[in-house]
């Protein structure tokens, strides 16, 4: 990763020292909802016409996606990178239990994408879809059955 970015929403837990420990930029944002914070790093990012790869900080890339991507980039071409996100609840990977495939907008250039309000997880877009082949797991350490239960 070239540069890498974290947009925090003010957190009150390590976010912080584990960013200054890696070397990485930390913007912040007040939270009101996953697409406004997002659509808010587009409207504020000085890089208009750079690729961003939005990840949450429950998801895992491997080297095999890192280097697709890369080599997608480099085409320069405007597009919308489509990603297979697979699902791990409470440590085991979910192959029945979610729908298959599940591919999310997240690679794009900044500036020629946007999320609509309603979830981060809709861009709205007029450049063409691409769909990655490698895929990135959410592993949410709040997918636990006390979580869900309360």
């Amino acid at each position: 990763m070239k540069n890498v970015v974290i947009v925090d929403s003010y957190s009150r837990d390590k976010t912080l020292s584990i960013c200054e420990k890696y070397g990485r930029e930390v913007v912040q944002n007040t939270f009101i909802n996953q697409a406004v914070q997002c659509n808010w790093f587009i409207d504020n990012n000085t890089n208009q016409g750079q690729y961003w790869l939005r990840l949450d900080s429950d998801e895992r890339v491997s080297d095999d996606f890192l280097a697709e991507i890369d080599e997608l980039c480099k085409t320069g071409g405007s597009f919308v990178g489509y990603v297979d996100r697979k699902m791990v609840w409470m440590g085991k990977k979910l192959v029945y239990a979610t729908l298959r495939p599940h591919y999310i907008g997240r690679l794009f250039k900044v500036g020629e994408a946007r999320f609509e309000e309603v979830t981060e997880e809709h861009l709205i877009h007029s450049v063409r879809s691409v769909f990655i082949k490698s895929f990135f797991y959410e592993d949410n350490l709040n997918n636990n059955m006390e979580f869900w239960l309360a």
